[in-house]
């Protein structure tokens, strides 16, 4: 069609040329993710709330959905069209390389250099330095992560890398802790940190029961993530790592104030649960008989009670003898000693030992072996069992076994007072001891009414001195 068609055909039409010309210009097609036109309609500017105000970011963000997964992705420019050009080079990061990869390249906006570490650069230069006992630091640096990975939205990266995938085939967590060891230390700000506790919090909010223990849950993570970046310990590591400054975590303070919350308030009666232990466990269960015996009447922790060698099990003397071998290693310094015990109990675990039993107290078909990175126990079968049971007794906390060795304290402090319960427990200091373990179950009253100074009635259950706890 020519020139004088054309305009023959517009007066026809009562159409000017730019209408005619809109009207013959061929469909547009589908928009492709590979084109920028694609992206610069996707981009968008995030809208943030602080102190009760609404604003909005001066950079562009983009979320990109692909096999099953969405996330967020900061662009990192005020531009909208090098937004789209950044936003198409992630989308095509992931369909090359997948989302663990792009997520630890593209979202964390890593900058290496010897002034902005990492996180595994510094959890590593730890591990090199300092004495930090293996599980405790592997402990610390398990908070870190949670605690970073919250604050940049990296909870899960895929299919391919999840923080509670251990042991799935794709080596889910191995690959989220790559990912998260790759973010900069600077991220972890107080104004972050805070704002990670208080959503946690709020998240759990509701409940008196589930809100205490969120308390407590985030002050405990929190003060693991300050030895972590504790003074004398960044001392040691010289001047071949820079920290931010402030320090992160160093000036968050706890929301508990002491640890008086922790105190053991006693629900047991010790006599009526070892008669009950004699009658339900003794003949068909031993290994968890033992294991309340060794708990409650001499306070042994699940990892000593794991680790316990016939050898250990004085009879001379009438005392367990906790110490270091190649299996095992004790709490702290303080926890290997001689733990003085009834004669009854000696007598309790040697009537059980059977002549073919190992060289350890609670038998296993699991060998012993040393792992560095978790708290590994040789007779965990026996133990779920043991709490299985003490739970259909009552004790309905989180670790029944500990229960055990708190009522434990419980009875030493009753009977010789809060210094011998100490040394009994093996604490490093009688404030610990205070804290967790000196609940009196006894009423002490002025005697204001003519009576003597101090009154002491015992409360309706029977409150027992540790003598008066044995087996059978």
């Amino acid at each position: 069609m020519n020139h004088s068609e054309n305009q023959t055909n517009s007066e026809k039409t009562g159409l000017s040329g730019q209408k005619v010309a809109k009207q013959i210009r061929p469909r547009s097609r589908v928009e492709s993710p590979l084109d920028l036109d694609h992206w610069q309609s996707r981009v968008f500017k995030a809208r943030v709330t602080r102190s009760g105000q609404t604003h909005e970011t001066s950079g562009y963000y983009v979320r990109i959905q692909s096999r099953g997964h969405r996330e967020n992705f900061a662009l990192h420019t005020t531009d909208r069209e090098a937004a789209a050009v950044n936003a198409r080079k992630i989308y095509l990061s992931i369909l090359a390389n997948g989302w663990t990869q792009t997520v630890a390249e593209h979202k964390t906006n890593l900058i290496e250099s010897a002034d902005d570490p990492t996180l595994g650069e510094y959890i590593e230069l730890v591990r090199a330095t300092c004495t930090l006992g293996a599980i405790t630091l592997e402990n610390y640096a398990r908070k870190l992560r949670t605690i970073t990975a919250a604050i940049k939205g990296m909870k899960r990266l895929g299919p391919d890398a999840n923080k509670y995938d251990c042991r799935g085939q794709r080596g889910g967590r191995k690959a989220w802790v790559t990912a998260v060891n790759r973010i900069p230390i600077r991220c972890l700000t107080d104004e972050a940190v805070l704002r990670w506790r208080t959503n946690y919090l709020r998240s759990r909010a509701g409940d008196a029961i589930k809100t205490e223990r969120a308390r407590h849950t985030v002050d405990s993570m929190i003060r693991n993530c300050k030895c972590l970046f504790a003074s004398k310990l960044v001392k040691k590591l010289g001047v071949a790592i820079k920290l931010p400054d402030p320090v992160p975590f160093r000036s968050i303070e706890p929301i508990t104030k002491g640890l008086i919350t922790f105190r053991y308030f006693s629900e047991i009666d010790p006599l009526k649960l070892l008669d009950d232990a004699e009658q339900e466990l003794k003949a068909d269960h031993p290994e968890q008989f033992m294991i309340v015996l060794l708990a409650l009447g001499a306070g042994l922790r699940r990892k000593e009670i794991d680790g316990l060698r016939w050898s250990s099990v004085l009879k001379e003397t009438n005392k367990i003898r906790i110490v270091n071998h190649e299996f095992f290693s004790a709490k702290s310094r303080y926890s290997q000693a001689d733990v003085s015990v009834e004669p009854e109990l000696i007598e309790e675990l040697l009537a059980l030992r059977t002549p073919d039993a190992g060289e350890y107290v609670i038998a296993s078909r699991n060998k012993p072996r040393w792992v560095s990175t978790y708290q590994y126990y040789r007779a965990n079968e026996h133990f779920a069992g043991a709490c299985t049971w003490l739970r259909g007794k009552g004790i309905k906390k989180g670790n029944p076994l500990h229960t055990l060795r708190k009522e434990y304290g419980r009875l030493i402090v009753e009977g010789y007072g809060i210094y011998a319960a100490s040394r009994a427990l093996r604490h490093s200091n009688v404030q610990v001891t205070a804290a967790h373990y000196a609940d009196d179950t006894r009423w002490i009253v002025p005697g204001i009414f003519k009576r003597q100074p101090i009154n002491v009635t015992p409360m309706p259950q029977q409150t027992v001195k540790p003598t008066d706890v044995r087996a059978g």
